[in-house]
């Protein structure tokens, strides 16, 4: 009777441990598929369509197909292989394989790990190329208007400058040809390229307006002030 009772125990605590944990796969399950609904809500598409509104040719076109296809395979072909996954370890628990749905859990979670890592480098790229894109016009906004008011002051004074308008407006038409060459990059889908060469531009434009506002001192000083002081010494 003894014995009875003690297979009938076992019996019971075997049926427990196999319960808690089928629930704990079946959680396990709840927090994956939680996690795929969640990647399949990001916001990729939207992005996407953002880039849609940029010149879609040279390089904006090649990243813009790259990202959009392996987007296409999370949603065609990654995701569903997750919820077939899950389908999977569940079909296991229910079976009390236990140790096999466990396995089938950890390479999910893999999955799922790489998928979002993907997603999280498709956004950046695609936040990175926005920005480029928005914060070049921005400049170009304030570089385009800056070097023709610069041509118009040193027009304007050139008696300030001497024979040193000359090489100003060189390389002011310098400027003016790196202008046209972000133009190009632009026109092109280089927006990467087109970021840098206006970072360029501006510093290089930021020290040559520094130096058309310290010239005319520095001119009078040395054709005027110097010989004078020198003439007085004798």
């Amino acid at each position: 009777m003894e014995i009875i009772i003690g297979i009938i125990l076992v019996a019971i605590a075997l049926i427990i441990i196999s319960l808690i944990l089928r629930k704990r796969v079946y959680d396990f399950v709840d927090r994956l598929e939680s996690w795929k609904l969640d990647v399949m809500n990001r916001n990729v598409s939207a992005q996407l369509t953002r880039i849609k509104a940029l010149n879609l040719s040279g390089e904006t076109q090649e990243r813009f197909e790259s990202w959009k296809e392996r987007w296409e395979f999370i949603l065609a072909k990654d995701l569903p292989d997750i919820e077939e996954y899950l389908y999977d370890a569940e079909e296991a628990a229910d079976r009390f394989r236990f140790s096999t749905a466990k396995k089938i859990l950890r390479k999910t979670e893999q999955n799922l790990q790489a998928i979002e890592k993907d997603i999280d480098k498709i956004l950046v790229e695609l936040d990175d190329l926005v920005d480029s894109e928005e914060t070049s016009r921005k400049e170009v906004q304030y570089i385009q208007p800056t070097i023709k008011n610069l041509r118009k002051k040193i027009a304007q004074n050139r008696f300030q400058y001497g024979k040193a308008e000359v090489r100003f407006e060189v390389e002011l038409d310098e400027l003016g040809e790196l202008l046209g060459n972000y133009h190009d990059l632009v026109d092109s889908g280089n927006y990467t390229d087109a970021k840098e060469l206006v970072t360029s531009l501006k510093n290089r434009l930021n020290l040559f307006e520094e130096e058309i506002e310290e010239f005319p001192e520095i001119y009078r000083a040395c054709k005027q002030d110097i010989p004078s002081q020198i003439d007085d010494l004798y």
